[in-house]
């Protein structure tokens, strides 16, 4: 065994170019390693706090629910769920008459007529 390693050695010790594209790779291979196991680490925390977050709003839910009772945990989500979808229309429609307004603006020529592709002929 040693008779096949000791020749490969000395070869690698005299020649520094191979030698430089050896230690290269391990460097390379060392970094690639490292990298990982820090990749490993932060999607191990980002799913753990999301799993931590959804089995946390479903217990909140269900310590809801057992304080309130079903009738009026369900009438109360009536009520929130019409709230937001009522602010979230009036927010929707808000934007859309600013983006109206922007592209009628920016369809009118110099002479105040509105329309594309007007020249003034």
């Amino acid at each position: 065994m040693n008779k096949i390693i000791y020749p490969g050695l000395i070869r690698l010790y005299n020649s520094p170019d191979i030698l430089t594209l050896v230690l290269l790779a391990c460097i390379l291979f060392l970094s690639l390693k490292i990298l990982n196991m820090l990749w490993r680490t932060v999607v191990f925390w980002a799913r753990m706090f999301t799993q931590l977050a959804f089995w946390g709003s479903i217990l909140l839910c269900g310590v809801y629910v057992w304080g309130r009772g079903w009738e009026a945990s369900v009438e109360d989500l009536r009520v929130y769920g019409g709230e937001a979808v009522n602010f979230w229309m009036k927010e929707y429609n808000r934007f859309d008459a600013a983006q109206r307004d922007a592209t009628v603006a920016a369809n009118m020529d110099a002479r105040g007529r509105a329309g594309r592709g007007y020249r003034g002929r």
